[in-house]
């Protein structure tokens, strides 16, 4: 439908050509970029930097960086539960503050989330496990939707070309 659909008796049809683009450009990066997604967890440990990863299937790999937990905190609903957590980590040389649901991008491919904490000793607690998410489609996915809309928009605002027949 996209080859055959791109071009009509008035000339290129660039509104289609854009929504097809896009999604084609979603779909491919999606389908390839889920093999070279990977997810690591790392125990970062209050003054004291590490390495170490965990990876999906448990093996145990080295990370280009350091990581380092330098402050945590947690707020308590009245009834105990914890309402808020958030960490103050050391990522190579950056400083971050990680909290629930607000991940920190350490690089285009790379966020870094806050996923746990020792519950029992809650704000003292010694250390924190993050989750390290490397994506290197993201970005292709991201342009895709953005192309996606653009010929959305496009095609919303210039309505359909209709043929008069006489």
């Amino acid at each position: 439908v996209t080859i055959r659909g791109w071009r009509n008796q008035q000339g290129i049809r660039w509104r289609f050509l854009l929504c097809h683009i896009g999604l084609w450009l979603i779909i491919s990066s999606i389908f390839l970029g889920a093999a070279d997604k990977k997810t690591l967890r790392v125990i970062a440990y209050k003054n004291h930097p590490t390495k170490e990863a965990i990876q999906e299937n448990g093996h145990i790999t080295h990370l280009p960086y350091e990581v380092c937990l330098q402050a945590f905190h947690v707020d308590y609903f009245p009834n105990g539960t914890p309402s808020h957590f958030e960490a103050n980590v050391l990522l190579g040389s950056d400083s971050a503050r990680l909290a629930i649901n607000h991940p920190h991008s350490y690089s285009l491919t790379t966020d870094v989330y806050l996923t746990d904490y020792d519950t029992t000793l809650g704000s003292k607690s010694n250390y924190c496990i993050l989750q390290i998410v490397y994506e290197p489609w993201k970005w292709f996915t991201a342009c895709g939707i953005w192309i996606l809309l653009i010929g959305a928009i496009l095609l919303f605002i210039q309505g359909p070309t209709k043929k008069h027949e006489q």
